[in-house]
C-alpha cells in the first residue's frame, strides 16, 4: 500500500486564474448518443440504466482512469461523460493530485462531450482502508472535493455533489453504505437522484 503524506496538497492545475477559460457547453447530445460513466469500483457496482456505458473498475486510482480514458471512453462517441474519481487516490496515492480528473474532463469536452464531475463519497473504518487516522482522511476528502468543485466553475462542467447528498456535517450516511467506502442499494439510488439534473442539463437520455 503506499504511504498518503499527512503533509500532502492537492494540486488545482489550469483552472482559476486570470487565464482561465470557461468551456463552452456543447450542444444537446442526440438521443442515441451514449452516456458513459467512468470511475473505480463505485461507478463498477452501480446499476445504471442498461443503455449507458459502464466504464468503472475496481480499485482504479484517476491516473489509472486517464491511462485507460482514450480507450473505454473515447471510441463511444459519448454525449454524455460522468467522472467519479478520488477515493482511491485519498486512500493509497502517496500525493494525490486533481490533475488526471481535469485532463479527463478536457478529453472529453474536445469530444465534444458534455462532462460531469463528481466529488468523492465520505469515507468511514478508515483503518480499514489505510494506516492513517479518520480526521486526517476526513480533511483529505474535503481538500479533494473542493478542487472539484473550484475546477467544475473554473472550466464550466456540470458538478454531481455525491459527498453533501451522503453525509451530515461532513460525516457518512452509513445508512448508504455496506463498508464504509462501498454503496448500498440506498446508496445508489441517492446517487442517482444527484446526477438525475446534471444528466438532464446535458440532453441525456434517462430513461
Amino acid at each position: 500500500m503506499r504511504v498518503v503524506l499527512v503533509g500532502a496538497l492537492l494540486a488545482l492545475t489550469a483552472c482559476g486564474g486570470e487565464n482561465a477559460a470557461l468551456i463552452p457547453p456543447p450542444p444537446a447530445a442526440p438521443p442515441d448518443s451514449p452516456v458513459v460513466f467512468v470511475g473505480d469500483s463505485i461507478t463498477a457496482s452501480w446499476p445504471l440504466p442498461a443503455r449507458y456505458v459502464n466504464a468503472g473498475i475496481g480499485g482504479n486510482t484517476s491516473e489509472q482512469m486517464l491511462k485507460r480514458f482514450g480507450k473505454d471512453v473515447i471510441p463511444h462517441l459519448p454525449g454524455t461523460v460522468a467522472i467519479l474519481a478520488g477515493t482511491n487516490d485519498v486512500l493509497f496515492v502517496a500525493k494525490p493530485t486533481i490533475e488526471h480528473v481535469r485532463e479527463m474532463a478536457e478529453a472529453a469536452s474536445a469530444a465534444g462531450a458534455c462532462t460531469i464531475l463528481a466529488t468523492i463519497p465520505p469515507i468511514e473504518h478508515w483503518e480499514t482502508w489505510t494506516p492513517y487516522a479518520k480526521t486526517y482522511g476526513d480533511a483529505l476528502i474535503a481538500q479533494w472535493n473542493d478542487s472539484i468543485v473550484a475546477l467544475s466553475k473554473a472550466r464550466g462542467y456540470f458538478l454531481a455533489d455525491y459527498h453533501r447528498a451522503l453525509s451530515v456535517d461532513g460525516a457518512q450516511i452509513t445508512d448508504y453504505f455496506t463498508d464504509g467506502v462501498h454503496l448500498n442499494e440506498a446508496g445508489y439510488q441517492k446517487l442517482w437522484q444527484v446526477v438525475l439534473p446534471q444528466l438532464h442539463s446535458c440532453g441525456a437520455p434517462t430513461g
